[in-house]
């Protein structure tokens, strides 16, 4: 394993002779720090060295990480160091409580620098001090700090690593250390490791089943960044402690959590591109001129295969990445749903089984036929109208009448709630060809709810939900069933303004297209007449002038008379 194996190179190179100063270097994420404490403790259990860690990014000088340093040494304790400005004045202390009375100091860190030779013996030895996330601290120089590295080595016989990601040095950083390193680095080793190595770390140990999915996702997204696939491993732990999903749940739930919180590390490219992919559905129009960036976003949400984004995403995962609080009253209801959802999915599946064999298997003797439909009931309140409806027409065709109205009966009265959703939804009857195959007595249940509702549309209602949404359905061709032209005549001497236009627009698009107009022949036929008798009633009328005017721009003049 290559984790391994730059651990082992990392340890044989500390014990090799003058080979004072090392560095580990590698990307962000990769363990560099997860693999320095393997080694410490490898180190200290078999008393080979003592070790002093510090992480440059805590100091925004190179005299505070010397008087940091310096304390731990003679401490042994990395906490002491994070007084940051008292760190001189506890050397100070320190130092004179490990000499002669007549020697003892009362000046700062930076006058005790000649002293520091004449106390290598209260240092331990041999000893290991450690600068861990140099290319995160911004104001510190390289040459100082190399400088500082020297100093450590040459006057107290120290051994020193520093951990590091090079491609993050800044240009004059890096400049700085091409210029400076081959002088005092003695060995540089690149941590390499394997895509198991990453998961195995950040994951941990975890439901079997969890783990390889979660290793399938991440690998899928090719995530080499131990600190992202923590944070995946917190969220599995946050949500997990709640006790609220079942295991085979959270096989629906870990991709989400894997590309989600890759997004929200930024642990995978494109990450802000792949998020709106992700929302918007991940479709484009294959003649859509497409950025790079996109391009390569949208190839990876396909290939990631996530799905549907829903109430787990959205009002559960993305406020925990985002805030740190869990919704766990949302998180109870989204899994209620799911087993909903997976025993609809589950009964649908027998239920089309079933009927595949009940039409097709022809080994099927027709005695077993009726036992098939029968062993779908018990699971009619997970059932959806039009799988009931299948059920039942399958039923008469074995005829068996009366096993075809129990399971329409028991249908409608075990699926309330579909029935009410059904109902409350203005537009379903217009879904015609979901809506005209179900069952007569489903179809009268829901329409009569769906009456009860919705009421009916008046011509000008209608004509507005016709152009608003570009809906026509039972419900907005219903008024223009019962025209006359007077109540057409009444509709246009009643609107006002903006209704006016709407109504004489609509029409008018229906008489320059009637020879495809199934739906309002006759209604077009009584605005004809209704606008010509206005035009007779009151030839120089303010409502004559808006027709004729209307007339004109639609091109419907001459239909109406309009010369």
């Amino acid at each position: 394993m290559s984790f391994e194996k730059t651990k082992i190179s990392l340890i044989k190179a500390l014990k090799l002779k003058n080979t004072h100063v090392l560095t580990l270097h590698g990307p962000w994420g990769t363990g560099k720090t997860h693999l320095w404490r393997e080694i410490k403790a490898e180190l200290e259990e078999r008393k080979e060295a003592s070790t002093t860690y510090l992480s440059c990014m805590t100091y925004n000088s190179i005299s505070l990480l010397k008087s940091a340093t310096m304390t731990a040494l003679l401490s042994q304790s990395t906490g002491i160091a994070r007084y940051g400005e008292k760190a001189g004045k506890l050397v100070v202390g320190l130092l004179n409580t490990k000499l002669p009375k007549e020697m003892q100091i009362t000046v700062g860190f930076s006058d005790i620098q000649p002293l520091l030779p004449l106390i290598k013996k209260s240092i331990p030895s041999p000893s290991l001090v450690v600068f861990d996330d140099i290319e995160r601290a911004t104001d510190l120089d390289v040459g100082d700090l190399l400088g500082f590295v020297n100093f450590l080595v040459e006057e107290l016989d120290q051994q020193v690593l520093l951990i590091m990601n090079r491609e993050k040095l800044s240009e004059k950083a890096g400049e700085r250390w091409q210029q400076i390193r081959e002088k005092v680095v003695s060995l540089e080793i690149e941590l390499l490791a394997s895509s198991d190595e990453y998961v195995a770390i950040g994951l941990g140990d975890i439901n079997n089943d969890h783990f390889n999915l979660f290793k399938e996702k991440i690998e899928l997204l090719k995530i080499k960044n131990i600190r992202a696939i923590q944070h995946m491993r917190r969220v599995y732990d946050a949500v997990s402690a709640e006790e609220i999903f079942t295991p085979s749940q959270w096989m629906e739930l870990i991709p989400s959590i894997v590309i989600f919180v890759a997004i929200h590390t930024n642990s995978i490219p494109d990450a802000a591109e792949v998020k709106r992919t992700i929302h918007k559905g991940a479709f484009f129009d294959p003649d859509e001129e497409q950025t790079e960036e996109q391009a390569r976003a949208h190839a990876l949400v396909q290939n990631y295969k996530l799905g549907t984004v829903d109430s787990f995403e959205t009002e559960i995962l993305l406020p925990y990445l985002q805030s740190g609080h869990l919704n766990v009253a949302t998180a109870q209801s989204y899994a209620k749903h799911m087993d909903m959802r997976a025993k609809r999915n589950g009964a649908e599946s027998t239920a089309h089984e079933n009927l595949m064999k009940f039409y097709w298997d022809p080994n099927i003797q027709k005695a077993q036929l009726e036992a098939l439909i029968t062993a779908t009931k018990p699971h009619l309140d997970f059932l959806s109208a039009g799988t009931a409806t299948k059920l039942a027409n399958a039923a008469n065709e074995a005829g068996n009448t009366k096993l075809a109205q129990e399971i329409i009966y028991d249908w409608i009265s075990k699926n309330e709630a579909a029935i009410k959703s059904a109902a409350e939804n203005p537009s379903y009857l217009d879904e015609r060809d979901d809506f005209i195959e179900l069952h007569d007595n489903i179809k009268s249940v829901i329409e009569f709810r769906h009456t009860t509702i919705h009421k009916a549309l008046s011509v000008p209602e209608a004509i507005h939900s016709i152009t608003s949404s570009n809906t026509t359905g039972s419900r907005q061709l219903a008024p223009f069933k019962t025209t006359t032209p007077s109540s057409i005549e009444h509709i246009l001497r009643s609107a006002d303004h903006v209704a006016f236009r709407e109504i004489f627009r609509f029409f008018a698009r229906r008489l320059n297209g009637r020879s495809s107009d199934q739906h309002f022949g006759t209604a077009s036929n009584h605005f004809i007449e209704a606008c010509q008798n206005i035009i007779k009633l009151d030839s120089e009328g303010r409502l004559t002038e808006l027709i004729r005017r209307l007339a004109k721009a639609s091109n419907v003049a001459s239909q109406i008379g309009i010369s």
